[in-house]
């Protein structure tokens, strides 16, 4: 076979991948977004926490008000400096409000443990409420995109008692895994939860045991 023939063999046979790849493009791009999640059933009469997604108060509120969950739980995130210093609430202080406003008694709505900086922390707080309450079971909403990764660190860090936890994923108000790629934000969230599920796969719990960053030390230190 002649070099020139051996070329226009290889250029068919990349022109032929290529249009494959444009005929199956959607079932390919969604079966990648399929891989990013963990949506397991629900169980009745269970704690329900909200650990992010759009549309999670409004599921945890609809279940609390039909019956299907006997409390609502909120991750008081490590509150950033504007919450530090008061001039914004925090995630935690502006959900509650929100789950109140829409008919969710004070009583029925707990903290989780601690003050987390990263979902490992987090996971720590339910590890310390699944130790509290044995018996008991906890339906967490995630992110869509994010449940993967959430569903590798609940394996790590909570062993059996990940059997009482039940991940709900969260899908997006404006597209899911059917259709992410004809959104800005859907593209932005598939690859940012691919990298963070990767650096999840091949890396240990990150530390967080350095101050807090002091930008007046950090001036003085420049003069």
């Amino acid at each position: 076979m002649t070099t020139r023939r051996r070329w226009l063999v290889r250029i068919g046979v990349i022109a032929a991948i290529v249009a494959l790849l444009v005929v199956f493009r959607q079932p390919i791009l969604r079966g990648l977004a399929d891989q990013l999640i963990v949506d397991e059933p629900s169980v009745p009469g269970a704690a329900h926490l909200i650990l992010s997604g759009d549309r999670a108060p409004e599921l945890a509120v609809k279940a609390f008000l039909d019956g299907n969950a006997t409390e609502i739980l909120l991750v008081d995130w490590w509150p950033d400096r504007t919450d530090r210093l008061g001039i914004t609430s925090t995630h935690a202080a502006t959900l509650r409000r929100a789950l109140v406003k829409h008919g969710v008694p004070e009583t029925s709505i707990q903290p989780l443990s601690g003050q987390p900086r990263d979902l490992y922390q987090a996971t720590d707080g339910i590890g310390i409420w699944l130790d509290q309450h044995p018996d008991k079971h906890l339906i967490v909403y995630c992110n869509r995109f994010v449940s993967r990764q959430i569903q590798v660190i609940f394996q790590r860090v909570l062993g059996e008692r990940r059997e009482r936890v039940h991940l709900q994923a969260v899908a997006h108000p404006e597209f899911d895994e059917r259709d992410w790629w004809h959104q800005k934000s859907g593209l932005k969230d598939f690859w940012a939860a691919t990298v963070h599920l990767l650096f999840t796969w091949t890396h240990d719990r990150p530390r967080h045991d350095y101050p807090d960053w002091d930008p007046d030390a950090y001036e003085k230190g420049l003069q």
